[in-house]
């Protein structure tokens, strides 16, 4: 029973990040456990994890972590 401006107020003051880049973030960990694992491809990743595009996935996971994404896969097997 929240207005949208109180639900993005508290979310912002309890993490720190807008409800959408919260989610995003969310997300994008979520894909980095997956990659972990040798199961999926990136593209796969990237569809289970809600992101449109492959390069959409890999362009957000770059700003986040600083590393493509078969950088970040090179460097946790």
């Amino acid at each position: 029973n929240f207005s949208h401006s109180t639900f993005y107020r508290k979310i912002k003051g309890l993490t720190g990040l807008s409800p959408n880049d919260y989610v995003r973030v969310y997300r994008l960990r979520v894909a980095s456990q997956l990659m972990k694992s040798s199961t999926y491809s990136f593209s796969q990743i990237a569809y289970l994890t809600g992101f449109g595009t492959q390069s959409y996935f890999s362009a957000l996971f770059k700003k986040y972590y600083g590393i493509t994404p078969s950088e970040y896969k090179k460097r946790k097997s």
